[in-house]
């Protein structure tokens, strides 16, 4: 058996390499973004959004919950060192993806013209939506894939194949495109093409690369029983930001969806070290639940959240302070947006206060309940956004959003906390996530009257924040008596200081 503190290295190891790897994808996404909004008009824009919104709706649909079926099973399965299991679900996954795969890129393939031309009313988005049906079909076979190699706890091919490779190919094609002067339509097409690529790259690394084990029993059913809940939770919860989006395009135009996808875009990458942190986290907390190892399942869980919330909480507060300028930094002309980016911020912020709660879930198999709470949010976020859409826009698809994730994470979290006893709101905790926002707030206001509401006021915010948040951290025990040792020996080193 492992022990606790080499899982938990794992975990932040692991964790690490994913959190800069989506810190690479945003990066990299967000450069694609600045080339496309500066090679297009605003309506084209909001084509090429949509579209992709549609994809990534049919990719969850397409993905069938495996992509959090395989990693969570591989890791229950070998904590009760059952190989020939682990190998079946391997197996039994990757045959189940081909077909998926096939059958759902095929009909959004044939379905593009009558979706463009009588659902949204627009039969420009038809060539757009074909080349996003090629984009759909790659995403299906890298992310699982990626599922696959993540209950192994190796990072590589998600790296590499999902986040790096096709967007670092896409902005080499999109600098090209607007070199031409290129239509939106040759946009979708290379963006698309760009994942083909990375497919066919992640097929080859998994025969290469995969467990040499021959043993295996089919698994299809037994492996669909426990994914289709999560395929349910996912369409109800996961897609709610997709779901809006997509309403949004139904009763506005495609300015208006541009101007939502702008700021939900800077939103969900708030939780980025959260989302980073859970790659490896979920197959350990299998091991775990399989091995009946409560109590290190527990002091896990405590211990990511605490770490997540310091480190994410200055992110928060920039976004909450300096909504205009984050979005003026990144995008430009959407500026005005600021009001829906922190609407949706607030959403995500719950999330990350009450930890991963739904991720605790899934290690403990608790998927149709996950569903059933999904099924809450779903109602929620889609009648929100049909009452709010007609009078408030794109300003009321983000209230919709973020009261449905908020009230999502709060029904997880109180499931954890009543059968299991698990959370993280200790006395040092508690004073984190008051005096935190409080001590940014007064430095902000000091900041704001000395320099203005300059793009220099909040770049020397940044590192303000985030050296007080840690300080506060540290100063009430947040952290444990090791990690509170080993950053303040980081910040001596930085300063010089013996």
């Amino acid at each position: 058996m492992s022990g606790s503190g080499s899982d938990m290295k794992a975990i932040a190891k692991g964790g690490g390499i994913n959190t800069f790897s989506e810190a690479g994808k945003a990066g990299l996404t967000v450069i694609v973004l600045f080339v496309l909004a500066r090679s297009v008009d605003q309506s084209e824009f909001g084509m090429f959004t949509l579209a992709q919104a549609l994809s990534l709706l049919l990719l969850t649909i397409g993905s069938l919950g495996l992509a959090r079926a395989i990693p969570r099973q591989i890791g229950f399965y070998k904590g009760k060192r059952d190989e020939k299991r682990v190998n079946s679900v391997i197996r039994s996954g990757m045959r189940i993806t081909a077909g998926s795969t096939v059958v759902l890129s095929l009909g959004f393939f044939a379905l593009a013209y009558p979706l463009a031309e009588f659902v949204f009313n627009d039969d420009r988005l038809m060539v757009v939506f074909q080349a996003f049906s090629l984009h759909l079909a790659a995403n299906i076979v890298i992310m699982q894939i990626g599922a696959v190699f993540r209950g192994l706890k190796d990072v590589r091919p998600k790296v590499y194949f999902f986040d790096l490779l096709p967007r670092a190919l896409a902005v080499g094609s999109f600098l090209f495109l607007w070199s031409r002067d290129a239509p939106v339509e040759h946009f979708a097409a290379a963006y698309a093409a760009a994942f083909g690529i990375s497919a066919l790259l992640a097929i080859g690394f998994l025969f290469t690369h995969r467990p040499k084990a021959r043993s295996w029993v089919p698994m299809h059913a037994a492996l669909l029983a426990f994914s289709l809940p999560l395929l349910g939770q996912e369409l109800l919860q996961t897609s709610n930001a997709l779901i809006s989006i997509l309403l949004l395009g139904r009763f506005e135009s495609t300015s208006v969806v541009a101007s939502f996808t702008t700021a939900q875009w800077i939103a969900v990458k708030l939780p980025i070290l959260y989302i980073g942190m859970m790659f490896i986290y979920v197959p350990i907390l299998s091991e775990y639940y399989a091995e009946k190892r409560m109590e290190r399942l527990k002091r896990a869980y405590i211990r990511i959240t605490k770490w997540i919330t310091t480190l994410t909480l200055p992110a928060i507060m920039i976004v909450f302070l300096f909504p205009a300028q984050v979005l003026n930094l990144l995008y430009g002309g959407y500026s005005s947006s600021w009001i829906i980016l922190v609407i949706l911020a607030i959403g995500h912020t719950v999330r990350i206060l009450v930890g991963p709660s739904g991720q605790t879930m899934l290690a403990m198999g608790r998927v149709r309940m996950m569903m059933y709470m999904a099924a809450v949010g779903a109602i929620t976020n889609i009648s929100l956004n049909i009452a709010l859409i007609p009078l408030y826009g794109a300003t009321g698809s983000a209230i919709a959003t973020a009261t449905a994730l908020a009230l999502y994470s709060s029904l997880t979290f109180g499931y954890v906390v009543t059968r299991s006893k698990v959370h993280a709101f200790d006395a040092g905790y508690l004073k984190l996530i008051t005096l935190g926002p409080l001590a940014c707030l007064g430095e902000f206001f000091i900041l704001r009257a000395v320099l203005g509401m300059r793009m220099l006021t909040m770049l020397i915010a940044v590192p303000l924040f985030l050296f007080t948040v840690l300080g506060i951290a540290v100063s009430f025990g947040v952290l444990a008596a090791k990690e509170r040792e080993a950053v303040l020996g980081k910040v001596r080193r930085t300063l010089g200081m013996k």
